[in-house]
């Protein structure tokens, strides 16, 4: 009898198994255990592992509820998901899934209210997917989608909406039915403007908007007056609109890297705000009502243009972390000793003279950043701070806390703290000046060596930053759109009719025209012509065997592409590649070109494709504008006649694999443009830039009509992800 209890106990153990876990666990396929619990398992847990196919009978558990397959290797969704019609959840992020690999029968999972099907490349939403009109969250990331359907708007019951780090432009109107939404996240994105449709959103408490290009935030933000978290950093934003001070529930307010000139009065409204950032901006002050802001707990106003802080920064009681450095601050006011909950206060790379007394009040602060000033002694409270446990005076500290003397000052005998690094030695600001062209510093070595003991060579150590996943998957991006275009490019060439050619005889008194290796067209342009030498040239500096194992594979076949020869077409897109270069304007059409059978690789029947941030095509116009203004500055400027000197500038255009967020040298600004400084030898740009380059335009982001300053801040931001460069080089390199 005991024995059958037993039993009996132990069956119905098996028998209620509600749960399976089998996360990284390097699965290859499905267990086949789990079918024996198809009556009563509810949540599927087999993420993290390698699994290729979904078998036909897991979707017999018809009670399955909750099944997490994301991080796998699935390549289709087989039509018999319909049958989990009591799904709850499913998570499919991070697979190998495409547009058609998501079958329309989904929509019959009714009862799917979470949906996360991120980092696929899908480039097109599910159909069924807008028929799943009970889902509350839907993520939607990192899927390379360059729109959305129409009728998006049928998912009203959303609640969580995220499509960050796709190729989005715009927004239906049909999301204006998506009243209950809660969170809206559309972060690195194309968005060239604030989506209107957003304003109508009001129950809106999260809106992310950051690493678009918008330029101006809508009048209708103030309507979300539910919003408490709004990041819109990393934009071209240059004034904030009056009505964000409606926003009155606002707690976090992020607009970094943006374009700001000014703050208006109006944030004075925003009384719960707990973190504010406006860090690198244009900022030349700050607004008195400022502080207003009593619950303001991270301010962070780095890299802009103050000069002074407002008095009523005293205000902020409750102010625990404030950031200021690179500025150009010559006065800190007394009263920010009323910041009594002030841990860190980092004042770096302004030009202080002298600290008031009044930093002694702040008993609660441990860090204070003073490096790059222009202090000559501290006060004496400093001195009296109980928790400070780090005084940064000079980047080459060997320990955060050094000891202070007091020392009395000449004339006045007033008691100050002193040390070895004080006062401080102001450097000089590099970007302020052009980088020094071919001047040798010598070097200076220490070393200690014994007789009989062989030398050793110096080792150089070089340190490149690690990229974070959110840039990898923007360069991952970048080299699918170069696939993309490369297949584009492919299948149009058979489309091209073949025809006779007659050779014709070459003259080459004028110009020639080549296809270097790189399958760019090269004219050889008669350079006397009109006195100068304005070279326009194209360096390549892709690197195939940095590139994705697919994408050389596409190449090779673009390679290996049998050639057809289409005379008329050669003809016409020599033509039209000619009217980049400024020379050729003026000449004959008189004058025969020498063709051949071959079709270059370069030409192809132009298609129109959607404007794209990170890569653009170069406008001819443009192109030409630029020349034009660049030769008539310089000719202005240095009083050169064309027609007897020859001015030795070129213009080149130089092709860089995108590093992620790494930029593969330092550069420097000044009234006359941003310029290349110094160069990495282990970059993507070594032997292609050198110091002295002046940076023109990124891809078609136009620098020369810039603000230096502004131009300076554009390459830092924008040129990580940047293919081409165009640049100004004078004869030398």
């Amino acid at each position: 009898m005991n024995w059958f209890n037993c039993f009996a106990c132990k069956q119905k153990t098996v028998d209620n198994v509600k749960s399976l876990d089998f996360s990284r666990t390097s699965l290859n396929e499905v267990p086949g255990d789990i079918f024996q619990y198809e009556r009563t398992l509810e949540n599927l847990y087999l993420d993290g592992n390698k699994i290729i196919d979904l078998p036909r009978t897991l979707f017999q558990c018809e009670e399955l509820r909750h099944l997490d397959i994301s991080d796998n290797e699935i390549q289709n969704i087989p039509n018999l998901i319909s049958k989990l019609v009591n799904l709850h959840t499913l998570n499919v992020s991070r697979n190998c899934l495409k547009y058609t690999d998501v079958p329309s029968a989904i929509h019959r999972c009714q009862k799917l209210a979470i949906f996360d099907i991120s980092t696929n490349t899908l480039e097109k939403v599910p159909e069924g997917l807008t028929s799943l009109i009970n889902l509350r969250e839907l993520y939607l990331n990192d899927t390379y989608i360059e729109f959305l359907p129409a009728n998006f708007g049928r998912l009203c019951n959303l609640k969580i909406l995220e499509l960050r780090d796709n190729n989005l432009t715009t927004l239906p109107k049909s999301l204006r039915r998506l009243s209950s939404l809660v969170r809206l996240d559309l972060s690195n994105n194309d968005f060239a403007e604030m989506p209107e449709v957003i304003v109508s959103m009001l129950n809106l408490k999260e809106l992310w908007i950051n690493g678009n290009c918008i330029s101006s935030l809508c009048p209708g933000i103030g309507n979300l007056q539910n919003l408490l978290d709004f990041d819109a950093s990393k934009n071209d934003i240059e004034k904030i609109p009056q009505e964000i001070g409606r926003c009155v529930k606002l707690t976090n307010l992020i607009l970094s890297n943006n374009l700001l000139s000014e703050i208006p009065e109006v944030i004075s409204n925003l009384k719960l705000i707990q973190t504010l950032k406006l860090d690198y901006n244009c900022l030349d002050s700050l607004p008195y009502g400022l502080g207003e802001l009593v619950n303001l707990e991270e301010l962070d106003v780095q890299n802009n243009r103050l000069t002074s802080l407002p008095s009523s920064i005293g205000y902020l009681r409750k102010l625990n972390y404030f950031v200021a450095s690179h500025n150009f601050l010559v006065y800190l006011p007394p009263e920010i000793g009323s910041c009594v909950s002030l841990t860190v206060l980092n004042l770096h790379n302004n030009m202080l003279k002298k600290l008031p007394e009044e930093i002694g009040h702040l008993q609660n602060l441990t860090s204070l950043g003073l490096i790059g000033n222009k202090l000559e002694y501290l006060p004496i409270p400093v001195a009296n701070l109980p928790h400070l446990r780090a005084l940064w005076l000079t980047q080459n500290q060997s320990h955060p806390l050094i000891p202070l003397q007091t020392e009395k000052l000449e004339g006045t005998n007033q008691l100050v703290l002193t040390c070895f690094l004080l006062p401080q030695i102001q450097q000089i600001r590099e970007e302020k000046f052009l980088p020094p062209q071919n001047i040798s510093v010598p070097k200076r070595h220490i070393a200690f060596s014994e007789p009989g003991i062989p030398k050793e060579l110096p080792v150089r150590l070089t340190r490149a930053p690690t990229p974070y996943p959110k840039d990898f998957q923007r360069f991952q991006r970048s080299l699918n759109n170069q696939l993309k275009r490369n297949r584009e490019t492919t299948g149009s060439i058979p489309q091209i009719k073949e025809a006779k050619v007659t050779p014709m005889k070459e003259t080459g008194d004028v110009y020639d025209e080549e296809i270097d290796d790189n399958h760019h067209l090269k004219p050889v342009l008669d350079n006397q012509r009109h006195g100068f030498n304005t070279d326009i040239t194209s360096l390549d500096g892709s690197d195939q065997s940095k590139g994705s194992l697919e994408l050389q594979e596409n190449l090779s076949c673009v390679a290996t592409q049998p050639k057809q020869p289409p005379p008329y077409h050669i003809a016409a897109a020599y033509s039209k590649n000619a009217k980049l270069f400024n020379n050729l304007e003026g000449l004959s059409g008189d004058k025969p070109k020498n063709f051949t059978q071959e079709l270059p690789q370069n030409v192809n029947v132009t298609q129109p494709t959607p404007y794209n941030k990170i890569k653009a095509h170069v406008d001819e116009g443009f192109l030409k504008e630029l020349n034009t203004r660049l030769m008539n500055a310089e000719v202005q400027k240095n009083n050169i006649n064309c027609e007897s000197h020859q001015c030795n500038m070129k213009l080149l255009r130089v092709n860089l694999t995108p590093c992620c967020y790494v930029l593969g040298f330092s550069i420097t600004y000044n009234e006359k443009g941003v310029f290349i400084n110094k160069v990495d030898e282990n970059g993507n740009a070594f032997k292609k830039l050198f110091p002295g380059d002046k940076i023109l335009m990124l891809d078609k982001q136009d620098l020369t009509k810039m603000e230096p300053w502004q131009a300076y801040k554009t390459v830092l931001i924008q040129g990580p992800e940047t293919e081409s460069f165009f640049i100004s080089r004078y004869e030398g390199h």
